[in-house]
């Protein structure tokens, strides 16, 4: 399973962690390759890890744009992604949505789910799909 992982990258890694661990329990449990995309404080951390990661580069505002090159560079790389999670980043879904992201073997619809904690709370932004 190819997953791209898209982590809000600044200010400091509070969007990286949790999809660590999202990666690793995923990991746990079948064989993956996980493909990072992130900025900043996000994709030094990840590459110091030694992690395949695309620095996105810095967005202008707090977050990715719908329509920046970085949410451009995403639509790119999820493509080749059997599952997309997005943390933190919260115009990446409907971007990616409203492209109808996928490529020839995908679903004819994408479904976005907002991950929620067992007790219904929202885990922070962290989105993702299946798209296999």
């Amino acid at each position: 399973m190819n997953i791209l992982a898209v982590c809000r990258g600044a200010p400091g890694l509070g969007r990286v962690a949790p999809a660590l661990a999202l990666t690793a329990a995923i990991a746990a449990t079948r064989e993956v390759t996980v493909t990072w995309a992130s900025y900043r404080a996000g994709a030094r951390f990840l590459a110091g890890l030694g992690r395949d990661v695309t620095d996105l580069g810095s967005p202008d505002g707090l977050f990715i744009d719908s329509v920046a090159p970085q949410a451009l560079r995403v639509v790119d790389l999820a493509r080749d992604a059997d599952l997309v999670v997005i943390d933190g980043e919260f115009f990446l879904p409907v971007t990616l949505a409203h492209l109808d992201v996928r490529s020839s073997t995908w679903p004819t619809r994408t479904t976005w789910k907002d991950l929620r904690t067992p007790s219904g709370g929202s885990t922070g932004g962290c989105w993702a799909t299946a798209t296999r």
